[in-house]
């Protein structure tokens, strides 16, 4: 994704700041394994596996709700009262949640936090979002 801020500097998808950067990086990394991995297993036990005729492992489904609430709660802090994840301005660092967060009516998903709903909406809200389907 750091290409994407590379080709199109304008808006700048990444803070310029070392630390914060650091920060996104971080996040980045967050966002494409556990909070993946938590969502894609629900994707899999209650969406593909009943498509292909299988049957849903509630224990596997209980797990993967257990480690997506997990993520939800560290998403609360790093949200903190900001807008987005790094302060008032979307970046990368925000990119990847939002596409599994567009799966949460399917896999009933209710996010605990009134604050990681908000910015899940916000992301969901935007044009990019939007025009991505």
């Amino acid at each position: 994704m750091e290409y994407l801020n590379d080709k199109y500097p304008n808006p700048p998808l990444l803070p310029t700041d070392p630390g914060q950067r650091a920060r996104a990086r971080v996040l980045m990394h967050y966002g494409d394994n556990p909070y993946e991995s938590a969502v894609s297993t629900l994707a899999g036990e209650l969406l593909i596996k009943p498509m292909q005729g299988g049957t849903t492992d509630q224990a596997v489904v209980a797990k993967a709700r257990e480690d997506l609430n997990v993520c939800f709660a560290r998403l609360e802090k790093e949200v903190g009262n900001n807008d987005y994840l790094l302060g008032s301005a979307f970046t990368l660092a925000d990119i990847p949640f939002v596409s599994w967060a567009m799966l949460f009516p399917n896999l009933k998903v209710e996010v605990p936090s009134a604050k990681v709903n908000a910015w899940l909406n916000r992301l969901k809200d935007r044009p990019s979002v939007k025009a991505a389907g």
